[in-house]
């Protein structure tokens, strides 16, 4: 049997200035033997903390580009009879880039577009196809395959959402999976930049509901 710890997105000193306290005591407490990050992991220190848990194998995620890390873009394992594949979800440069304009002009593409692209980057005979990127929680099989985001382990995609981690279970030929929920991170927790950002919303929201209630008038 072999337990894996899997997160993603914890945008250290990119978003929120350390990793999730949580995260150490839960991954020691479920004995995991080893720890898969499917990227933008940001600072490097997060991958020294998580080492001193269980070995570490991670991928190149988009905002680890800017950060000035170095990570394979894919990465595919044999564990006991299962092949496991992982990638952040962006794909290459060229295809975020096309990604980030068209959100622009036509707003947020679904989840199962990202699913789809994650499938067709990976092998098609791997068992277990890990990705981060949506930071948002994936937990399914499409085909024989199971596709597993365990979400931001930071910055969830929607603001009722609590960030998440994951475990996999392997025996045999057998999968055990877990989406494990953590506690909301505080606002003092997050960067300086991370704050305004949430600020400059906020302020965007009151103006445009100021403006929205003029027109009615």
């Amino acid at each position: 049997m072999v337990k894996i710890g899997v997160l993603s997105d914890t945008h250290v000193k990119d978003r929120v200035r350390r990793l999730h306290p949580q995260i150490e005591k839960i991954f020691t407490e479920a004995n995991v033997d080893m720890i898969w990050h499917a990227g933008d992991v940001c600072d490097a220190v997060v991958l020294d903390d998580l080492r001193k848990i269980a070995p570490v194998t991670v991928v190149q995620g988009n905002a680890d580009v800017m950060t000035g890390n170095h990570f394979p873009l894919i990465v595919v394992k044999q564990i006991g009879k299962m092949k496991i594949a992982m990638t952040h979800g962006q794909g290459k440069f060229h295809q975020y880039l096309r990604d980030r304009i068209m959100s622009v002009v036509s707003g947020a593409y679904p989840f199962r577009y990202f699913e789809e692209q994650v499938v067709r980057m990976l092998p098609t005979d791997a068992d277990i196809l890990i990705f981060g990127h949506i930071h948002t929680p994936v937990n399914r099989y499409k085909g024989h395959q199971l596709l597993f985001n365990p979400g931001s382990a930071s910055i969830p995609l929607y603001k009722q959402q609590n960030p998440t981690i994951g475990i996999l279970t392997i025996d045999a030929q057998e999968v055990r999976r877990e989406i494990i929920p953590l506690q909301k991170i505080g606002f003092q927790e997050l960067t300086w930049s991370m704050r305004g950002v949430i600020r400059a919303n906020q302020c965007l929201r009151k103006l445009m509901s100021g403006l929205h209630k003029n027109s009615v008038k």
